[in-house]
Protein backbone atom coordinates (compact mmCIF):
# COMPACT_ATOMS: atom_id res chain seq x y z
CA UNK A 1 0.00 0.00 0.00
CA UNK A 2 1.69 3.31 -0.87
CA UNK A 3 1.57 6.52 1.24
CA UNK A 4 0.05 9.60 0.76
CA UNK A 5 0.97 12.75 3.25
CA UNK A 6 -1.93 15.17 3.74
CA UNK A 7 -0.50 18.07 5.91
CA UNK A 8 -3.23 20.65 7.38
CA UNK A 9 -1.00 23.36 6.01
CA UNK A 10 -1.21 22.19 2.35
CA UNK A 11 -4.46 20.63 2.12
CA UNK A 12 -7.53 22.94 0.98
CA UNK A 13 -10.94 21.70 2.40
CA UNK A 14 -13.59 23.41 1.20
CA UNK A 15 -12.52 26.79 0.11
CA UNK A 16 -11.18 26.02 -4.02
CA UNK A 17 -12.20 28.06 -5.91
CA UNK A 18 -13.93 30.34 -3.34
CA UNK A 19 -12.64 33.88 -2.20
CA UNK A 20 -10.39 34.49 -5.39
CA UNK A 21 -8.91 38.15 -5.73
CA UNK A 22 -10.19 39.32 -9.02
CA UNK A 23 -6.49 40.31 -9.66
CA UNK A 24 -5.20 36.79 -9.07
CA UNK A 25 -3.47 36.06 -11.99
CA UNK A 26 -2.06 31.99 -11.32
CA UNK A 27 -3.51 28.80 -12.02
CA UNK A 28 -7.05 29.00 -10.83
CA UNK A 29 -8.64 25.23 -10.16
CA UNK A 30 -10.09 22.48 -8.03
CA UNK A 31 -6.74 20.90 -7.61
CA UNK A 32 -4.92 23.87 -6.64
CA UNK A 33 -6.04 27.12 -4.49
CA UNK A 34 -4.34 30.23 -5.02
CA UNK A 35 -1.29 30.26 -1.98
CA UNK A 36 -0.47 26.44 -3.03
CA UNK A 37 -3.09 24.04 -0.95
CA UNK A 38 -4.62 21.44 -2.55
CA UNK A 39 -7.85 19.18 -2.61
CA UNK A 40 -7.03 15.20 -1.64
CA UNK A 41 -6.85 13.96 -5.27
CA UNK A 42 -4.51 17.14 -6.34
CA UNK A 43 -2.28 15.84 -3.20
CA UNK A 44 -2.51 12.50 -5.06
CA UNK A 45 -1.67 14.21 -7.93
CA UNK A 46 1.36 15.88 -6.89
CA UNK A 47 2.46 13.01 -4.95
CA UNK A 48 2.35 10.90 -8.52
CA UNK A 49 4.73 13.83 -10.14
CA UNK A 50 2.52 16.08 -11.58
CA UNK A 51 3.06 19.68 -11.45
CA UNK A 52 1.00 22.63 -10.42
CA UNK A 53 1.39 23.48 -14.23
CA UNK A 54 -0.18 20.25 -14.51
CA UNK A 55 -2.98 20.97 -12.57
CA UNK A 56 -3.67 24.09 -13.42
CA UNK A 57 -7.05 25.30 -14.72
CA UNK A 58 -8.20 21.61 -14.33
CA UNK A 59 -10.72 20.22 -12.17
CA UNK A 60 -10.32 16.36 -11.67
CA UNK A 61 -7.47 14.09 -12.61
CA UNK A 62 -9.54 13.17 -15.48
CA UNK A 63 -9.03 16.33 -17.22
CA UNK A 64 -4.65 16.33 -16.63
CA UNK A 65 -5.24 13.81 -17.75
CA UNK A 66 -7.03 14.98 -21.37
CA UNK A 67 -5.97 18.28 -21.16
CA UNK A 68 -2.72 18.43 -20.00
CA UNK A 69 -0.13 20.42 -21.80
CA UNK A 70 2.95 18.18 -23.70
CA UNK A 71 5.98 17.84 -21.52
CA UNK A 72 9.27 19.11 -22.74
CA UNK A 73 9.57 18.38 -26.75
CA UNK A 74 8.23 14.60 -26.19
CA UNK A 75 4.95 14.07 -28.13
CA UNK A 76 3.30 12.04 -25.77
CA UNK A 77 0.51 13.68 -23.72
CA UNK A 78 0.56 13.03 -19.88
CA UNK A 79 -0.56 9.52 -18.99
CA UNK A 80 -1.83 8.88 -15.22
CA UNK A 81 0.85 6.45 -13.05
CA UNK A 82 -0.58 2.78 -12.45
CA UNK A 83 -0.92 4.01 -8.53
CA UNK A 84 -3.23 6.63 -9.88
CA UNK A 85 -5.57 5.24 -12.36
CA UNK A 86 -8.62 4.66 -9.90
CA UNK A 87 -9.50 8.29 -10.23
CA UNK A 88 -10.18 7.64 -13.97
CA UNK A 89 -12.58 5.19 -16.06
CA UNK A 90 -11.47 5.20 -19.85
CA UNK A 91 -14.50 4.41 -21.83
CA UNK A 92 -14.34 3.60 -25.47
CA UNK A 93 -14.14 7.99 -26.80
CA UNK A 94 -14.12 9.87 -23.28
CA UNK A 95 -12.21 9.56 -20.03
CA UNK A 96 -13.94 10.23 -16.95
CA UNK A 97 -14.09 10.92 -12.94
CA UNK A 98 -14.13 7.30 -11.46
CA UNK A 99 -17.15 7.10 -8.62
CA UNK A 100 -14.56 7.01 -6.06
CA UNK A 101 -12.77 10.55 -7.42
CA UNK A 102 -16.45 12.17 -7.97
CA UNK A 103 -16.67 10.87 -3.93
CA UNK A 104 -13.26 12.30 -2.80
CA UNK A 105 -13.94 15.61 -4.56
CA UNK A 106 -17.31 15.78 -2.46
CA UNK A 107 -16.05 15.04 0.75
CA UNK A 108 -12.96 17.19 0.67
CA UNK A 109 -15.18 20.47 -0.65
CA UNK A 110 -18.04 19.39 2.04
CA UNK A 111 -18.08 22.76 4.62
CA UNK A 112 -21.03 20.53 6.62
CA UNK A 113 -17.78 18.00 7.64
CA UNK A 114 -15.24 18.99 10.15
CA UNK A 115 -11.42 18.20 9.18
CA UNK A 116 -11.48 14.87 11.15
CA UNK A 117 -14.40 13.42 9.64
CA UNK A 118 -13.01 14.16 6.23
CA UNK A 119 -10.03 12.38 6.60
CA UNK A 120 -12.01 9.28 7.85
CA UNK A 121 -14.16 9.01 5.18
CA UNK A 122 -11.39 9.79 3.03
CA UNK A 123 -9.22 7.15 4.53
CA UNK A 124 -11.63 4.57 3.16
CA UNK A 125 -11.74 5.82 -0.17
CA UNK A 126 -8.19 5.52 -0.63
CA UNK A 127 -7.69 2.59 1.39
CA UNK A 128 -10.09 0.57 -1.04
CA UNK A 129 -7.62 1.86 -3.60
CA UNK A 130 -4.16 1.17 -2.48
CA UNK A 131 -3.46 4.41 -0.56
CA UNK A 132 -3.08 4.69 3.09
CA UNK A 133 -3.17 8.44 4.10
CA UNK A 134 -1.42 10.31 6.76
CA UNK A 135 -3.11 12.74 8.25
CA UNK A 136 -0.99 15.54 9.83
CA UNK A 137 -2.35 18.06 11.71
CA UNK A 138 0.86 19.77 13.25
CA UNK A 139 3.74 20.76 11.22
Amino acid sequence: MRKLIIRKSEWGRDQLCSGIPVDYEGPVTDLLEPGGRYCCLGLLLRELGFTDQDMAYKLMPYSVIEEAPHRGESEEMLEMPAAGTWTIVALPDLVVSSPDAGDAQCINDDPTLAPWQKIRKLKTIFRRNGWEIDYQARE
